[in-house]
């Protein structure tokens, strides 16, 4: 066990996740009134009483996230190379909590159609604002360039997920609906097993909910003003797609599985036939 600011993580713990602890008696007998998160690999079906440390608490479980959504995965040319690594953590997550994956590349380092991070962003955007996608899930070799790649467009709020406490609190807290993660830096041994305990705290527990309790009604007001506010800082996605370099918009969308996924998923009619035009069909 060990302490991050006010509350502690606990990597396992008899193969629990997604658990709000409240402790009752303090080591000196005292009360203690301020719940803490637990953060564990699986959910439990109901309450049980734990000896953890010197505190003597009951385990809630948080809810599951019922909310099924399609995922997309867009990997960037500095890190194909890790593609398949990323594809099966995010698969062996995402996947038995009910959702989708769809891979919109790139599959491997020698792709003919190779995505920057600034792609990334753009096919990102295009996603979520066609209906294609409700999560994203990208990256590079910091995490940075792709975050604000994606962050500058419309309706898309994507974080920086380094560790499953980044992952948890940007899941609470701001809910956005993509993140970007670094795949070169800190990316070492049983990286993968840090990219799956990132992915449940997204996907299989309820999201926006709130950290701590107490602050969730001001989190979910200022998550509103903070849509609006981008909203109003940003162009509208087919605005954004006819405005950039029409080179780099199509070779955004030169996945080799792009078109079967996009159009099988995608709801927008005007970016669809956008789209269409780009690819000359």
């Amino acid at each position: 066990m060990y302490q991050l600011a006010q509350f502690y993580v606990l990597d396992d713990f008899d193969g629990m996740k997604g658990l709000q602890v409240q402790p009752r008696i303090g080591r000196n007998g005292s009360a203690h009134a301020q719940p803490y998160f637990y953060l564990f690999s699986k959910h439990v079906a109901l309450s049980q009483n734990r000896q953890i440390g010197h505190y003597t608490c009951q385990l809630t479980p948080l809810k599951p996230q019922e909310n099924k959504m399609k995922i997309a995965l867009i990997m960037e040319n500095s890190q194909a190379a890790k593609n398949q690594t990323v594809h099966n953590a995010l698969k062996a997550v995402a996947e038995p909590a009910g959702h989708t994956v769809s891979h919109y590349g790139m599959y491997a380092a020698d792709d003919d159609a190779q995505l920057t991070y600034v792609m990334n962003g753009l096919l990102a955007g295009l996603l979520i604002n066609s209906g294609a996608a409700d999560f994203v899930v990208s990256g590079c070799g910091t995490g940075m360039g792709a975050m604000l790649a994606l962050n500058a467009m419309p309706n898309v709020v994507c974080g920086l997920v380094i560790d499953p406490t980044d992952a948890f609190l940007f899941g609470q807290i701001n809910d956005g609906n993509a993140i970007s993660m670094p795949y070169a830096k800190g990316f070492g041994w049983a990286a993968e097993l840090n990219l799956q305990d990132c992915y449940r705290k997204l996907f299989e527990i309820e999201r926006g909910v709130g950290y701590p309790k107490e602050r969730a009604e001001i989190m979910a007001k200022n998550r509103n003003i903070f849509s609006d506010v981008k909203a109003a800082a940003t162009k509208d996605m087919l605005t954004v797609m006819k405005s950039v370099d029409p080179a780099l918009m199509k070779s955004a969308i030169a996945g080799a599985q792009f078109e079967e996924l996009f159009f099988a998923n995608a709801t927008d009619e005007a970016l669809i036939a956008y789209v269409k035009e780009i690819l000359g069909k």
